[in-house]
This record gives structure tokens, C-alpha cells and sequence, in this order.
């Protein structure tokens, strides 16, 4: 029943028992009638709100496996402000503090550019020829979050993809699938291919990073300690 139709049915009451305060009642409804009830607003819910595709990331293809996506909430987007249930929080060097970003406006170099920042310090990479990949990879790729400060490697004279984050026990498995694995351990602070059983520990105190070619899908090690 709408308002016009709890008005006719307000009138025949007051018709038939003729109470004065329904009358007055009537007529203070009757001003209003065609008044239509105003919907009340829906919060939008986790389900309604990211309903496009994610972009690809190259240099960071499972950015939700890894965790640099959450979405565990809705949020507003800083820079798009545009709420999203996919959102970014890990390290993005800028002057402004931000809280989130969508993955739509880091591929499309919108939070780069609107904020003047970076995903990524561009001192602590890899060297690679290309300085167009450097722009993909500091301006346009979701990062990860190191202990200290985070470095990207290369190999083929491209940036590597980068996989999650390891302990010994995920890199064991693999360990015939690296490129120069020692090498890697020398070049990130000096530990052994025989250090690492003791000391290597995903969620530890020497934190590893695995990395893995996008060319000949080698895998390479970066690791810091907290």
C-alpha cells in the first residue's frame, strides 16, 4: 500500500467512526499524497562493487596471492576515489600519505602520476637496457613489502616477475630451477646456500624473495632481515 492508498483507507475509517483526530490526521496526509517516499540508500556491498576484470601486471602478475591486493573490505580508492573491494596498501613512495589505491588506477599510471610517486625506489633495481620497462616497473607495478628497503632484480635484460615471499622450505623444492643462486645470496648480504636451512623463513627474521624470470623462467633470491 502506498501514501494514496493509506490516505482512502484512513478516510473510510474516519467515515465510519468519525474521530476528530483521525480527521485532522487526514488532512495534514492529504496535503502530502503525491509526495512520493524518497529510497532509502543502499550501502553497496563487497559484491556489487569490483565487478571488472584486474589488470595484468607483468613484473607482478598474483598480486593478490601474494598479498599486495586485500580484499577483505571496501574502501575508497585515493586516487580515482571510486570505492573498490581490491585495493592496494603496500609501500608507495609519495609525499601524500595514502591508504589505497585500485588496481585500475595503478596499471593506468593514474596514482603515479596524480601523487608524483612510485611503486618502486628506481635506485634499488636490477640495471636493464630498456628504460621504458623502469617507467612500467616504478610507475605502473604494484610492489611488495620488504623488511628493509625492497630491490627488484632482473635477468634476460628484463625485469623479473615478482612470485611471493619464501622461506627455505618453499625454495627447496626448487632449488635446480634458480639461475645462480649463490650468486644471489653473495649480491643480497653474504649468506650460503648452507645458511639457509637455518635461517631462511617465510614470516621470519631473514625474510626471502622470490623472483622469477619473465624470458627463461628462471628463479632468482633476493632476502633481508628485519
Amino acid at each position: 500500500m502506498d501514501y494514496a492508498d493509506a490516505i482512502i483507507a484512513l478516510e473510510k475509517a474516519i467515515t465510519i467512526e468519525n474521530k476528530q483526530k483521525d480527521k485532522t490526521q487526514l488532512i495534514e496526509l492529504s496535503a502530502h499524497k503525491d509526495v512520493i517516499k524518497p529510497k532509502s540508500k543502499i550501502k553497496k556491498t563487497k559484491s556489487e562493487v569490483a565487478k571488472r576484470d584486474l589488470p595484468f601486471f607483468k613484473y607482478h602478475p598474483e598480486p593478490t596471492l601474494t598479498g599486495a591486493f586485500e580484499t577483505d573490505n571496501v574502501v575508497t580508492c585515493d586516487c580515482c576515489n571510486k570505492p573498490t573491494d581490491v585495493y592496494y596498501t603496500n609501500p608507495f613512495f609519495a609525499i601524500d600519505d595514502i591508504d589505497a589505491l585500485c588496481p585500475w588506477c595503478i596499471a593506468d599510471g593514474k596514482a603515479t602520476k596524480k601523487f608524483e610517486g612510485s611503486f618502486q625506489d628506481d635506485i634499488n633495481v636490477d640495471e636493464v637496457e630498456d628504460k621504458q620497462k623502469l617507467i612500467e616497473l616504478v610507475e605502473r607495478t604494484p610492489g611488495y613489502s620488504g623488511w628493509q628497503q625492497e630491490y627488484w632484480l632482473a635477468h634476460c635484460n628484463d625485469y623479473c616477475a615478482f612470485k611471493g615471499y619464501v622461506g627455505w622450505q618453499e625454495i627447496e623444492p626448487i632449488l635446480s630451477e634458480f639461475a645462480d643462486i649463490e650468486t644471489d645470496l653473495a649480491n643480497a648480504g653474504g649468506l650460503s646456500l648452507a645458511d639457509l636451512p637455518k635461517y631462511l623463513k617465510d614470516n621470519g627474521s631473514c625474510q626471502g624473495y622470490l623472483f622469477q624470470c619473465i624470458c627463461c623462467n628462471k628463479y632468482r633470491l633476493y632476502y633481508d632481515f628485519d
